[in-house]
């Protein structure tokens, strides 16, 4: 609910924030500045989302939507969220020219892997 000073969360949607374990920004600037700063990234993890990835600069759509499958792909054979975004860097540099999915930044645990279709 939005007031005129503050926006407040009910406790429902509270608690599916912090349950959720793993949170992509693919975006434009999601983890601008990276760690200590003001940007999406680090209020989404201050919020309780174990681990949250954005991007530091600004993102081509169809790059992105690529890391992106690249990413989940990796994430899916078993690599680590840092690895899995190591690998989609090195498919994206295979694919185009020019990267821009290059600059992501991980807020929280980036050694966790996706167990069973859950990130443990």
């Amino acid at each position: 609910m939005f007031t005129e000073n503050y926006i407040t969360v009910d406790d429902e949607v509270m608690q599916a924030k912090v349950a959720c374990k793993l949170g992509l920004y693919g975006a434009c600037l999601t983890g601008a500045g990276r760690e200590g700063a003001d940007n999406l990234v680090n209020a989404t993890h201050e919020l309780g989302v174990e681990t949250v990835i954005g991007f530091d600069r600004s993102v081509n759509c169809i790059e992105m939507n690529a890391w992106a499958i690249a990413f989940f792909e990796a994430l899916n054979s078993g690599l680590t969220i840092e690895q899995a975004c190591n690998a989609a860097d090195d498919v994206i540099k295979n694919t185009y020219f020019v990267t821009t999915t290059n600059s992501w930044y991980i807020a929280g645990n980036k050694t966790k892997r996706l167990r069973f279709g859950v990130i443990a």
